[in-house]
């Protein structure tokens, strides 16, 4: 870390550089190094009621115990919250919701039920696994490789992150994050050396509904939308998009579309 008094070849950097360099594997032996997080299925990342089950108030209210007479008694007005006061529920002929009074009470409760689906989430494990696997490089006995796997070693990564979002917001109810890297360094002569890096990376999540300017892993000014994923600030995001008068948006999956996002990076280093 650098704080100041930058060499020349930092140009444009004001306060401060954090310089991460990969490292290299070793002629002598082979090393491994893997972590692995796993958290099960059901950890939600909100406190309070599931707002898509039966012990929610929406569906308490248009679903529930309060669905065919609403509303009628000052002992249910003062249980159930305020924005639900004017339910009148589904045995009153001039139900207020457009396009229902012509069903009987049983159909407005079934056509109901459809448009407002009970979606499942965090039904799935969350995995994380990153690790590492560095060496010579093999082939020593292999005519015209052997010369080369004897100077060289090489370094080979990878990650992967399977994550459920905190709430059913969109296409996707998960965020995936991968990449594999794979590092060659050769010496060629006693002062001379050769290193070459490459590197594939993959994120597929949905859109946070919002253009940002500067985010997220492997993501540069170049991206005009930003994508969620399980940090606080999107989980924040997330809950965002739900929040409002109109419940209506808690079922509403269409807003938000695929984010898919590729890269392909690579470079080479020669030291002399």
């Amino acid at each position: 870390m650098l704080t100041g008094g930058f060499e020349a070849k930092y140009g444009g950097i004001r306060s401060g550089l954090l310089n991460v360099v990969t490292k290299e594997g070793q002629h002598e032996r082979y090393r491994v190094s893997l972590k692995a997080d796993f958290a099960p299925s059901g950890q939600n990342r909100f406190f309070g009621t599931n707002p898509w089950s039966d012990e929610s108030w929406v569906y308490k209210v248009y679903a529930g115990q309060y669905a065919m007479n609403g509303i009628q008694t000052h002992e249910d007005s003062m249980a159930v919250p305020s924005d639900f006061w004017s339910w009148t529920g589904w045995n009153n002929a001039s139900s207020s919701i457009p396009g229902f009074s012509r069903l009987d009470s049983a159909q407005k409760l079934d056509l109901w039920k459809n448009q407002h689906p009970q979606y499942s989430f965090n039904d799935k494990p969350n995995v994380y696994v990153e690790g590492t696997l560095t060496g010579p490089f093999p082939g020593s006995g292999i005519p015209l490789l052997g010369e080369f796997a004897d100077r060289t070693t090489f370094l080979l990564g990878g990650k992967y992150e399977n994550s459920q979002l905190a709430f059913p917001v969109g296409p996707r109810n998960n965020y995936l994050d991968w990449n594999t890297q794979l590092k060659l360094t050769t010496q060629i002569s006693d002062n001379m050396r050769i290193s070459i890096n490459g590197m594939y990376a993959k994120i597929q999540s949905v859109s946070s509904g919002q253009t940002v300017s500067y985010s997220g892993a492997l993501v540069d000014q170049s991206s005009s939308y930003g994508f969620l994923n399980n940090t606080p600030s999107s989980v924040q995001r997330q809950a965002s998009l739900l929040a409002g008068a109109n419940l209506y948006q808690m079922f509403n999956k269409s807003r938000l579309q695929n984010y898919d996002q590729q890269y392909f990076v690579g470079g080479a280093k020669f030291t002399h």
